[in-house]
């Protein structure tokens, strides 16, 4: 891939919000291919007894981040997923952007549509969570959509088509706007 970083398309979304079917859909395409990170975190999570804690977070996190480097320039794009709902989550797409093209993409359904996903699916290829906890994910992961008070997982700077009548945005203020957010611990989207 001479010189060229490679696009990683990242699907953010609830638990059961279809962000694998996607992904697997997404990698039948010429180019593309789409990385289950289930196994890396299951991996992770057996190794750690099986406790879900910060710690393991922060671990299945840096496995995943080596899964997705392993994979890099085996195609042109990558896609994998994450719910975006642990605190650790902005420090693995921080880490991704320093060496992928990251693309986000957000996937959202309803809670009851994502409980009826997770329910019917088979339960050996996941990691077993307790429905408080696929709740507060969902919750957590839902507020990407939020602003308010102590709630900003995330800022989008609209760069639309002078065509269209857009305004020209200059990289000096975009990167402003990154350093400020991402000395703050928050994810930058470029709408284009």
């Amino acid at each position: 891939m001479s010189g060229t970083r490679t696009r990683l398309i990242v699907l953010v979304g609830p638990k059961g919000s279809g962000k694998t079917s996607i992904g697997r859909g997404l990698g039948e395409r010429p180019g593309v291919q789409f990385i289950e990170v289930e196994p890396a975190a299951k991996r992770v999570l057996g190794e750690m007894g099986g406790v879900i804690d910060d710690r393991y977070a922060a671990r299945a996190f840096e496995a995943i981040f080596e899964e997705v480097c392993a994979r890099d320039g085996e195609a042109a794009t990558l896609v994998m997923e994450t719910t975006g709902a642990s605190d650790s989550a902005t420090g693995l797409l921080t880490k991704l952007r320093s060496r992928f093209e990251v693309v986000l993409v957000r996937i959202s359904a309803g809670a009851a549509r994502c409980d009826e996903r997770i329910a019917a699916r088979d339960q050996s290829a996941q990691i077993q969570v307790d429905p408080a906890m696929v709740r507060a994910m969902f919750e957590r992961s839902v507020a990407l959509d939020e602003a308010g008070p102590g709630k900003v997982p995330y800022v989008t700077v609209g760069c639309p088509v002078n065509l269209a009548g857009g305004q020209p945005v200059s990289l000096k203020n975009l990167r402003a706007v990154a350093d400020f957010c991402r000395g703050r611990g928050i994810m930058v989207v470029i709408d284009g």
